[in-house]
Parts: structure tokens; C-alpha cells; sequence
């Protein structure tokens, strides 16, 4: 009996709302666990509501909207979308307030997942309806999103004059003109309009004082205000000479100071712990920037308790993050690490939630997510140089386990999606996989270059003395120059960055036998062919088969099978869609075929007008191909909307590229090796490059053979052929490979310049 009791106590522990059944109590327990930011809680409280048979239409309708926004406050846009477009299918029969509400908050689904065209047609829907509704609430709502939309697509004017008229609408809604105070004066800083981004965050401040005391909303608005403050501070502290004068940066520090400390006190009296943790971090994060590094820590500590209350992983990894750093500033080291340690922990499941699309910054994954990671691996270096033996190899290790994360983070932030990844990752054993091959994890840091070398049973650490601007200002020179074949100013900055990142390791590779050096590039280093860098007497390549990564996890290195083996061949020639004719597409195309005539069971062709996205469809779905080449033009740009191949009449995207590989892909049959044999990089863009390096894992191939930068057509099909000839003819390793018709065209006078051969990259797996 006992246990029966027991067992039902605690179903009732586990089932707080199951015996509240009225609709009134249920959407209160949901709006009161909706203000304390336990979202989850009133999710399940609002899908119980809706669950009930005696729930009026417009009920429903609001109840979804709510949803909706308990969804988006965890991140889950998709579950947003979804439960808004069921709100406004059954919205048709209610009136023009609850329509404009929903594509309002439509509006902001779209606009926090990227796609601005649909997010301005909903916005101006939900301004249609809220005129319509004679609603001023509903009508203001629907002109804040539309201005919001506005903002972002850089409409200055348009989106003030929305703002204007919600003034009029509402002249009285203090939070709303808070609200617009707030957003006018982002956009300020956004233009570098310091002066009047200052008098906007005056402005704000005297909005604020009005709010109601011990209310969320003046917390809410006092930690906006202190947020904006420091912001302009920061940011206008950064110019020389001084955009504002030193009392104007000692007021907004001061105002900062002040939002902080009074958002705290009234946190306190509201008695809601996340606006606790987001006012005793906030205030923390600013003794911080000020050094006041025991006030900062004090303070950083209350918020995690407070974060951890209802458990915010949001807040509380930034909490922990900031802890760490703060115990770093202060020499304790084991202390930090245990920090980082949980930052990163708390980080990993969230960190697709923290920035999405157009919301957010382009930078967001650099501000949010990459330091935690590169700020636990910095730790864990300096720890390593301590100790010697097993214990630095087990640090250096974890070092660099945890940059493999960043790697497979930034490719799911690029791609959107932490689902979209080909490959599970997964550790690989070098040593049994690869035991000639050696993998170089550059690490550039703010104050020093780390070079870990992995050897399969050993990790090399070597320390450079540059830091990461110096670095990156070498990076972009060489990029800038080794494209221009008719001059060797490149050869400078190919020297300097052999120096940097190959000849504090190069004779441990040659002691160690190595043939393949595996490298995984970081940020702008993605954008330069190690390949072309130079110790004077020859080209890096000439010595070393050379592989990019963007992850060894996501690698699966292991021989082609070439037993059954089969190779499609896809051309464009023809200029079609603006883009130039590729004359040399035929003959590379019939060269492979007649290299892999004898050797590969089957070879199938389509070219130009036979290449539409249907048709490469039916083919990819009715067999499988181990290779599968892409003569044609391919673009890889900073957002993956802005990555396609072309085909004759449409563009392929890289989703849909997935798909079609997928088609015709088991277990027993992966596409081994994906070439496109006339692509480019977005210039100068780092994260364009990310796409590229991403490019066989997301398209779910072994490895892909691509270029940095469109080739002349001549030398790229010289290339191509020569891979293909050592890869089938002497079944060599696609590194090997590459590296073979590389050194061949270095041998040629014509083609010596690494604008012609340098910009091919193979990708992935190497063997």
C-alpha cells in the first residue's frame, strides 16, 4: 500500500497541471510560469488547454499565439511557425485584432529565421488587418513588427515613420515608446551615430524612470537601458579620436552602473528568479568590463544561483563563461578551467537557440558561442605547458577535442541546423586509420599562434609569437596576391606564413615518415591554399599531400572500394543565366571518361541542356554513384541561401544537393568523392569558405575534390584530368592524387603560378 501511495505522490510531483481543468486556471498557471521564463512549463499548461473539448474558437486562437511566443522564447522557431500557422488557419473565422496578432507574430518568426521578403508580406498583412480591426493595440503591434522588419532591411525612414505612428496610436504605452527609444537608438549605433545613439539612451532612461516600481517591465527595462549604455560606451570608446567627450562616456557608464544596480533591487522585490540572474549578471559583466574583477565575480555568482533556480542553460552558460574569465583575470587557473568547462557543457545543446538568421548579427557565433570554446582550449593550453608526460597529453587533448567542437558547432550554425550534418561525429583513431598522415590544428589566438600537431599516439604543441589580427593581416595579403598570375608578390606572404604555420612542425612531420598533412583551418585561414605557402626553396605541396578538414570527427577516413564502382559526369559548358561559357567542360568531361572507361563499372553523362535539376534527380535516384563530378559554375557565399551550383535553367542548393546524393546512397554504396571543378569562394569572406569546406559533409559524401577561386578553364581541366588519371589508373589516395597533378602543373613554366593549381582543395577524406 505503501508503495502504491508513494508511486501516486510522486505521479502528482511529476504532473502539476494534470487536475487543472478549467480554461481560467490553466492560462493563469501558463501566464505566471510564462513571467518567472519557466517557458517550458507553459508550453505543456497552453497544449493542456488546447486539449480540452470545450475551447471556444477564439480561445484557441489566442492560446496558440501564446504558444507561439512560449516556443520562440526557447528558440524553436520551427515550433513557432507551426503553431502560428495552425492560429491563423482557424483565425478566419474570428475578428481583424486576432489576425493582425498573428502575422505580427509571423512576421517575427520569419524575420528570426532569415527570410525578410516573407517577414515584410506578414507584416504588412498584420497592418491591414490591425486598420481594419479598429483595434489601436492590435493596429500599434502590427506597425512595431513592420517597423522592426523595416530595420533590419536598413528602410531607416520607412521604419520611423511606423514607429511615429504607433506613438500616435498609444500615447500613453510608456513601454512601447521604451521599446522604440530602444530600437531607434540601435540603429543609431548600427550607422555609427554615436552622439545621437547617446541622447537616445538618455532618452530611454527617462522613459524607464516612469515605469511602475518592483514590475518586471521596469526591470526589464532598466537592464535594456544599462545593456544600450555600456554598448554606446564601448563601442564610441573605440575611435580616435573620441566620438563623445569624457564626461559623456563617464555619464553612460554611470547610467550603466546605476540601470544595474537599481534592476537588481527591484529584481529582488519581484521575486522572479531569470530577471534575477539577468540583473546580477548584467551587473557583474560590467565590473568586469571596469576590472573590478572581486565585485564582478561576487555578483556573477548570484546570478548563476539564481539561473540555476528554474534552470536557464541560456543564462547560465554565460554566467559560468563569465565566471571563468573572471577566474582567469585572477590567476586561477584550475578554477577557470572548471568553469569553461561548464560554460561549454551548458553551451552545446543551446547554441543553435542563441542567433538566428537576421535577428542577430552575422558575427553572433563569434561572439557567443566560439570563445567559450577557444577560451577553454587557451586554458587548457597554458595548464598543458605545466606538466609533462600523460597528464599534457591528456590536456592537450581535451584541447583539441574541444576546437573539433567548435568546428562541428560552426558548421551547424552555417548550415542552420544541428541535424544537417552527413556524418555522425565520431572519434578517429589516426594511428590505425592513417599512420602516414599527421593532422595541424592552427589555433590563433589573441596573443599567440598555437600549432597542435596530432600524430595518432602523440600531440605535438608549438607556440608562435604573432597574434591573431598580425596573423589574419598576413592571411588577407596573401590571398590578395597569389590570385594575380602575372605577379610573384605573393611569394612575401607565402614565405612569412610557411614560417608561421608549417616550420615549427615541419620536422617533427619528417621525422615522423608523414606523406598526408591533414589541416584544419580556422577563420580566414580557410580562405588560402596551404598548398602554395613557401620555405624558399619549394612549395609546401611539393613535399606534402595536403587535405583540408573542417572537422576530423565529421571525417571518415578509410580506401576507396572500387569494386562496383560507378562515376557520374555532369557538365555546363554553355553561358546560361548570365554566367560565362566553360569551352574546356567537354573535353574534361570525355578525358575522365576515357580514364575511367576500363576501370570503373559504370559512367554516365549529362551535359548542358540534359542538365536540369529533375533529371540529375531521376539519374542520382536510379542508381548510386561513387563519384559524382560537377563540371559547372558554383558559387559559395557568407549564408547558405547565397551557396548553389548551376545547372542550365535553375540553381542547386546545397539542401537540395543532400537530397539527391541521398537518393541513391546505402550504406554500402556512399558517394566517395563530390567535384566541382569550376567553383569560387564569396572574395575575401571567411564563412563563404566555411560553406566550401562543409560542402562533402553536408552534401553527405566521403570527401569532395573544389576550388578556392574560379581557375582559368585550361589549367582546371589539366588538373581535374590528372587527378582522375593517378586516383584510376594507379589507384593512388585522392591526397596523393592531387598532389601528383598539382607538382605536375608546378612543373610546367606556363601553369608554375598557384593561381593555376593552388586554388584546388580536397576536402575530407584523403585516402
Amino acid at each position: 500500500m505503501k508503495i502504491v501511495f508513494s508511486l501516486l505522490l510522486l505521479f502528482l510531483c511529476n504532473a502539476p497541471f494534470t487536475f487543472a481543468t478549467d480554461v481560467e486556471s490553466l492560462n493563469h498557471q501558463a501566464e505566471t510560469a510564462f513571467i518567472k521564463g519557466d517557458y517550458a512549463n507553459a508550453s505543456q499548461f497552453w497544449q493542456t488547454l488546447l486539449a480540452l473539448p470545450d475551447v471556444s474558437v477564439a480561445q484557441r486562437v489566442d492560446v496558440l499565439t501564446r504558444l507561439a511566443a512560449a516556443h520562440q522564447a526557447r528558440g524553436r522557431l520551427q515550433e513557432m511557425l507551426s503553431t502560428l500557422e495552425q492560429a491563423q488557419a482557424l483565425s478566419l473565422d474570428t475578428d481583424h485584432a486576432r489576425q493582425a496578432q498573428i502575422h505580427a507574430q509571423l512576421s517575427d518568426a520569419w524575420l528570426s529565421m532569415g527570410d525578410l521578403e516573407a517577414a515584410l508580406l506578414s507584416a504588412d498583412i498584420a497592418v491591414e488587418q490591425g486598420e481594419q480591426s479598429q483595434d489601436n493595440i492590435a493596429h500599434a503591434n502590427a506597425l512595431f513588427s513592420r517597423g522592426n522588419v523595416r530595420i533590419v532591411l536598413l528602410h531607416y525612414p520607412e521604419a520611423q515613420a511606423d514607429f511615429k505612428q504607433v506613438q500616435q496610436l498609444l500615447p500613453d504605452d510608456r513601454d512601447m515608446h521604451l521599446k522604440i527609444t530602444l530600437n531607434l537608438a540601435d540603429m543609431d549605433l548600427l550607422f555609427e551615430d554615436y552622439p545621437k545613439a547617446y541622447e537616445g539612451a538618455l532618452a530611454a532612461e527617462r522613459i524607464v524612470r516612469t515605469l511602475k516600481d518592483n514590475s518586471l517591465p521596469k526591470v526589464n527595462g532598466l537592464l535594456a537601458v544599462g545593456a544600450l549604455s555600456q554598448d554606446i560606451q564601448r563601442l564610441a570608446n573605440s575611435f580616435e579620436p573620441p566620438v563623445l567627450d569624457t564626461a559623456q562616456h563617464q555619464q553612460l557608464l554611470q547610467q550603466a552602473e546605476h540601470a544595474f544596480v537599481q534592476a537588481a533591487q527591484q529584481a529582488e522585490q519581484t521575486q522572479v528568479p531569470l530577471a534575477r540572474a539577468r540583473a546580477y549578471g548584467r551587473l557583474g559583466n560590467l565590473y568586469e568590463y571596469q576590472g573590478r574583477y572581486e565585485e564582478a565575480l561576487q555578483f556573477t555568482q548570484q546570478a548563476i544561483f539564481f539561473a540555476e533556480q528554474e534552470h536557464f542553460p541560456e543564462l547560465l552558460y554565460r554566467w559560468h563563461w563569465q565566471r571563468g574569465r573572471l577566474l582567469k583575470y585572477m590567476q586561477q587557473l584550475p578554477q577557470a578551467i572548471k568553469a569553461f568547462r561548464r560554460a561549454a557543457t551548458l553551451l552545446q545543446p543551446v547554441q543553435q537557440h542563441l542567433h538566428t538568421g537576421y535577428r542577430s548579427p552575422p558575427e553572433s557565433f563569434d561572439q557567443a558561442v566560439r570563445p567559450v570554446y577557444y577560451g577553454l582550449a587557451d586554458l587548457l593550453l597554458l595548464q598543458a605547458a605545466q606538466h609533462e608526460g600523460e597528464e599534457r597529453q591528456t590536456l592537450l587533448r581535451e584541447a583539441m577535442d574541444t576546437v573539433e567542437r567548435v568546428k562541428v558547432a560552426e558548421l551547424q550554425d552555417y548550415f542552420r541546423s544541428d541535424c544537417s550534418l552527413g556524418l555522425e561525429a565520431k572519434e578517429v583513431d589516426l594511428a590505425v586509420a592513417a599512420p602516414d598522415s599527421a593532422v595541424l590544428y592552427p589555433i590563433p589566438l589573441d596573443n599567440r599562434l598555437v600549432l597542435l600537431l596530432n600524430l595518432g599516439d602523440t600531440i605535438y604543441q608549438a607556440n608562435v609569437d604573432i597574434g591573431r589580427e598580425a596573423l589574419e593581416s598576413s592571411v588577407w595579403l596573401f590571398y590578395s596576391q597569389v590570385q594575380n598570375r602575372t605577379k610573384n608578390r605573393f611569394m612575401y606572404a607565402a614565405r612569412d606564413l610557411y614560417d608561421y604555420l608549417i616550420r615549427p612542425v615541419v620536422d617533427t612531420l619528417r621525422k615522423a615518415g608523414t606523406k598526408t598533412l591533414v589541416v584544419a583551418p580556422d577563420g580566414a585561414l580557410r580562405l588560402v591554399p596551404f598548398a602554395a605557402f613557401h620555405d624558399g626553396k619549394r612549395f609546401l605541396i611539393e613535399e606534402f599531400a595536403l587535405v583540408t578538414t573542417p572537422s576530423l570527427s565529421l571525417t571518415d577516413p578509410r580506401p576507396i572500394s572500387w569494386e562496383h564502382s560507378s562515376l557520374l559526369l555532369v557538365g555546363l559548358s554553355d553561358s546560361v543565366q548570365g554566367y560565362s561559357s566553360l569551352p574546356g567542360v567537354p573535353k574534361e568531361l570525355k578525358n575522365i571518361q576515357n580514364i575511367s572507361a576500363q576501370r570503373v563499372g559504370m559512367v554516365n553523362q549529362i551535359l548542358n541542356q540534359e542538365y536540369s535539376l529533375q533529371h540529375l534527380t531521376d539519374t542520382l535516384k536510379a542508381a548510386p554513384y561513387s563519384i559524382v563530378h560537377l563540371a559547372t559554375h558554383g558559387e559559395f557565399g557568407a549564408e547558405p541561401e547565397n551557396t548553389y551550383l548551376l545547372t542550365y535553367k535553375e540553381k542547386l542548393h546545397m539542401d537540395q544537393l543532400q537530397e539527391m546524393i541521398g537518393l541513391g546512397r546505402t550504406s554500402d554504396t556512399p558517394v566517395e568523392l563530390l567535384t566541382l571543378s569550376a567553383c569560387k569562394t564569396a572574395t575575401g569572406d571567411d564563412r563563404a569558405a566555411l560553406g566550401l569546406a562543409g560542402v562533402a559533409i553536408k552534401a553527405g559524401a566521403r570527401s569532395a575534390l573544389a576550388s578556392l577561386w574560379f581557375v582559368d578553364d585550361e589549367a582546371a581541366s589539366l588538373t581535374v584530368t590528372e587527378f582522375y588519371r593517378l586516383l584510376l589508373e594507379e589507384k593512388t589516395s585522392k591526397a596523393r592524387a592531387l598532389q601528383g597533378a598539382q607538382t605536375k602543373l608546378i612543373g610546367q613554366s606556363r601553369y608554375k603560378h598557384p593561381a593555376y593549381w593552388g586554388p584546388f582543395l580536397l576536402i575530407g577524406n584523403w585516402l
